[in-house]
């Protein structure tokens, strides 16, 4: 009888603690808030921002127009910038993409060069990656999760997965217009469970993968204009850079719409690129059309 009585408070306790952490646990806030806008360098302003990152307290500016990347401290104070350069002193002719790897390196997309090349965070060349660039043909987006690089890859309309060593693990997707298939893949996410969430920008939806490449459902039809920029924050809400909409759409993890944000003062903007610091839990979007990346604060 005791030991029954005692099963019986166990359950009691955690059913409470159960409920009483449902009831405090902080809401997500709605929508985040605009702080400020980052120009460029001190010497003039970006002409191209396709696509951003974060590291610390460090934000990487791909600047497509002037072929460079252009580092920032978190309040938009211009640190450094480095051509993208690969050993043969070859500047890369249209950087496009932008993440940062497990041990901070940097990696960089080149769109038209058709290549990838690495970096240390102060911007010295390293490698490029994969080694065999046969492997990919135009890469544009990249994101790092699960020690793994994924790229999409418009050269072919599809979706690759390298390990650390530059192996090339799985690829899936190609050009159409039905599921599993893409139209200009422009930005590419991965959830904490592995789940892969692609821009199919042409097609005006988001796709969502398994870690497979195994196709789940659609996000953003009807809603969407021309998707390109997505990230996932801390409350497992998707944002995601909708260019002719000139706005940021955010979505449940499963799809339901739930609200947008757009830059104040300003009618029409370009959002390209998106990237999140969940420390300081601000967004970074770049704005291909009038040349700056606006800084959001949730």
């Amino acid at each position: 009888m005791k030991k029954f009585w005692l099963v019986i408070g166990v359950i009691f306790v955690i059913g409470t603690s159960f409920l009483l952490w449902q009831f405090l646990k902080p809401e997500p806030p709605k929508g985040p808030h605009f702080l400020f806008k980052i120009l460029g360098d001190s010497k003039s302003n970006f002409e191209r921002p396709l696509a951003a990152t974060t590291q610390g307290d460090k934000i990487f500016v791909v600047d497509s127009g002037r072929r460079q990347t252009q580092v920032f401290d978190k309040w938009g104070e211009f640190l450094f910038s480095f051509p993208a350069k690969s050993a043969k002193d070859e500047a890369l002719s249209y950087p496009a993409g932008i993440v940062v790897g497990r041990k901070k390196e940097i990696y960089v997309s080149d769109l038209k060069r058709g290549r990838i090349l690495v970096f240390n965070s102060r911007g010295k060349y390293l490698t490029d990656f994969p080694k065999d660039t046969s492997l990919i043909k135009k890469p544009l987006a990249l994101a790092f999760a699960l020690n793994k690089l994924y790229v999409t890859d418009v050269g072919d309309q599809s979706v690759k997965i390298f390990d650390l060593k530059g192996k090339l693990v799985r690829k899936f997707g190609k050009t159409g217009k039905k599921q599993g298939q893409f139209s200009y893949p422009n930005g590419i996410a991965v959830s904490k469970k592995g789940f892969i969430f692609v821009s199919d920008s042409n097609n005006k939806r988001i796709q969502v993968f398994d870690q497979l490449g195994k196709f789940e459902y659609i996000i953003g039809r009807r809603v969407l204009t021309l998707p390109r920029g997505i990230v996932i924050d801390q409350f497992n809400r998707i944002h995601v850079a909708d260019t002719l909409a000139f706005k940021v759409a955010v979505f449940k993890m499963k799809g339901d719409y739930l609200f947008s944000y757009q830059e104040p003062q300003t009618d029409v903007t370009f959002p390209q690129g998106l990237a999140i610091n969940a420390e300081s839990r601000r967004i970074y979007v770049t704005d291909r059309l009038n040349g700056w990346v606006s800084v959001w604060e949730y």
